[in-house]
């Protein structure tokens, strides 16, 4: 039986083309079938977000800088800053005072004190209370600012709800002796009592309600905070 040489040669040639082709396409549905099979892994992965700690539970560890002097009369007010009143906004800030019924003997009185001019009256209020040195240029005037003494205190907002003053502050309540928390307390709920349109204020240190109880130096059974936090939150 005759057999084309040839003929057999070029058929046995086209089958192997034809594997080889085939094996190309294997490999590549394999390569493919890999990477889809690793890229829907990837996507079902399960990412765990990172958690983000809200501004106001931020602690600010530096201290507070303040740079202005406390005064009273005139360049306080800004009348001896300029000609033009309307570019100022005069702020009645509370200051202490000797004598009087507030912690161990004080009291407190209003010194006109200017800032450029704003509308946010009790935001402006208190960055600028907390931005006055604890003491006059001249010491022995006979007033201070007991704020400006809780360096490690910083304010952040405040909101006004419904006649209820929202006081944010951040940091710590350091400050510089058992006196000065009645100072402290009256400084800063005065300066919002101070307008009509607050009747009540909760101040939050770090993002959570003040409590007076964390600061008590007697026995927590004697003052009840044992048993009843006592939250910063004052009435007018």
């Amino acid at each position: 039986m005759f057999v084309d040489k040839e003929s057999s040669r070029s058929t046995i040639h086209s089958m192997n083309k034809t594997n080889k082709v085939i094996v190309v396409l294997v490999f590549l549905l394999i390569v493919g079938a890999a990477i889809f099979v690793a890229t829907k892994s990837k996507e079902n992965e399960k990412v765990e977000p990172t958690p983000s700690t809200p501004v106001e539970d931020k602690i600010i560890l530096e201290d507070r800088v303040p740079s202005r002097y406390v005064c009273v009369g005139e360049y306080c007010d800004g009348s001896m800053q300029d000609d033009n009143p309307a570019s100022r906004t005069v702020l009645q800030i509370p200051l202490i005072k000797e004598g009087g019924n507030i912690g161990c003997g004080v009291g407190i009185f209003f010194a006109p004190h200017w800032t450029p001019k704003t509308s946010a009256v009790l935001d402006a209020t208190y960055r600028l209370l907390f931005d006055l040195k604890p003491l006059p240029e001249i010491a022995t005037d006979g007033f201070r600012n007991t704020v400006g003494e809780y360096l490690g205190l910083h304010y952040k907002s405040v909101s006004i709800v419904d006649g209820t003053a929202k006081l944010m502050l951040t940091g710590n309540m350091t400050g510089p002796g058992h006196c000065a928390e009645p100072e402290l307390r009256a400084q800063i709920n005065q300066a919002a009592f101070h307008f009509d349109s607050v009747k009540k204020i909760e101040v939050y240190l770090n993002g959570k309600l003040f409590d007076w109880c964390s600061m008590s130096d007697a026995d927590p059974s004697e003052d009840g905070c044992d048993t009843t936090p006592k939250y910063w939150i004052d009435t007018k």
